[in-house]
């Protein structure tokens, strides 16, 4: 008889399944009411605004510092919550020239381009980035 000497392994794989919050029963048959504790569903991460500041010149209160008083340079590129403290026109982000306000007191990114704030009575006055 011939003996074959080498190695062997063993593969052990673990499942581990938790029912706890997934709305199943546990494996004794107990559901949320026989003693399995129920938890709330997870909360939503909430976005963090900065606090708007004051208003300068005439401009809506912002934290960004966006003025009417010439003070700063014309924005091209607008942060994405523009919109919660300036009263946007409907396609604000496809807007290729710099943040004006409308003569309706709309806000659009196309000031400087020909139509600009054209179903909104015409282009106003451009928005400043502050000091």
């Amino acid at each position: 008889m011939n003996q074959t000497r080498g190695c062997f392994a063993v593969v052990v794989t673990v499942v581990l399944l938790v029912g706890a919050g997934c709305g199943g029963s546990s494996s004794s048959g107990q559901g949320k009411s026989g003693g399995q504790k129920a938890y709330p569903p997870p909360t939503p991460p909430t976005e963090v605004v900065p606090p708007p500041t004051k208003p300068e010149c005439g401009a809506p209160a912002n934290p960004y510092g966006y003025n009417f008083c010439s003070r700063g340079s014309l924005i091209h590129t607008a942060p994405v919550d523009t919109c919660s403290y300036f009263t946007c026109i409907g396609n604000f982000r496809s807007g290729k020239g710099y943040l004006v306000e409308c003569t309706d007191g709309t806000f659009s990114m196309s000031g400087g381009r020909k139509g600009a704030c054209s179903n909104h009575k015409g282009e106003g006055r451009p928005v400043y980035s502050g000091p």
